[in-house]
């Protein structure tokens, strides 16, 4: 199965994730079919991987470090959103914000026996790939995050689901950060996160999400390891600009006459400003 095979998938199952965030008025219920679209296709890349395999140990890496993670991360997300909003307590702002920043660090502890895969992956590290991301590794110590490797070993290396939790840990600081930023307000949020800026984008929103995708597809961000809604949050962060429906968004983008009006429009001004000082 080829890259771009993956990607499509993964970006319709991002898409739907998007919508459905926007156009359900029922926690419970956008939350339970958001798993539900996670673990559909989860089991489509499972059946996938079992009939027709990989043709050789880069293709199998490739899978269980880059693509399997992506969506199973999700599946993790959305189960821990869902265990952390339904047990919330009703109470002060206070407390709602202790309880949401308590069971973040409870999730995201990093355990003992993978702090050095978490500053492997972080880093941006490849030479012990073939440990972490080959099937049929059996070296390793066995704990709840690798029991899937067990149950499931035609599906599971030793650290793709470790990996997956890594990356859920990520996205869910995001999730409550912005509760937290939503029950403290956005002046003290930023300020407790000690950055405020006070640059605006004053162009088109659909000329910042074209530049955000930009960013996400050249992955020269984290290494490539950054998703499209981290990217966006962290430019609505800098420019002071709120960009919904970044997903629909760009669909408009791809069906527009000319899709990269705005990245041939900074290449021209910067070309012309550097021709202007050749002169």
């Amino acid at each position: 199965m080829d890259h771009q095979t993956y990607n499509e998938i993964i970006g319709k199952l991002e898409n739907e994730l998007a919508t459905l965030e926007i156009h359900s008025h029922s926690f419970i219920e956008a939350t339970e079919k958001a798993i539900g679209l996670c673990n559909k296709v989860i089991l489509k890349f499972r059946e996938m991987v079992l009939k027709n395999g990989f043709s050789n140990s880069s293709e199998e890496i490739y899978f269980f470090k880059h693509v399997k993670p992506k969506v199973f991360s999700k599946f993790i997300l959305y189960t821990e959103i869902f265990n952390i909003e339904s047990n919330k307590p009703d109470v002060d702002k206070k407390l709602q914000i202790k309880y949401l920043r308590d069971e973040l660090q409870k999730f995201c502890k990093t355990k003992k026996e993978d702090r050095a895969f978490y500053q492997y992956y972080k880093r941006g590290k490849t030479f012990s790939d073939h440990l972490y991301f080959l099937r049929g590794n059996e070296g390793h110590r066995i704990h709840i995050d690798h029991i899937p490797n067990h149950v499931d070993p035609e599906f599971s290396t030793g650290y793709d689901n470790t990996l997956a939790k890594i990356m859920a840990c990520e996205q869910l600081k995001e999730y409550v950060g912005n509760k937290i930023q939503k029950l403290k307000g956005e002046s003290n949020f930023q300020e407790e996160c000690g950055f405020i800026s006070n640059l605006h984008w004053t162009n088109y929103k659909v000329d910042a999400v074209e530049l955000v995708y930009a960013l996400f597809y050249a992955k020269v961000i984290n290494n490539g390891k950054a998703d499209i809604v981290e990217i966006a949050r962290a430019f609505e962060k800098m420019f002071n600009i709120e960009l919904k429906n970044i997903y629909h968004t760009f669909k408009e983008i791809q069906e527009r006459d000319e899709q990269i009006s705005f990245l041939k429009h900074l290449i021209e001004t910067l070309q012309k400003r550097l021709d202007d000082l050749e002169e």
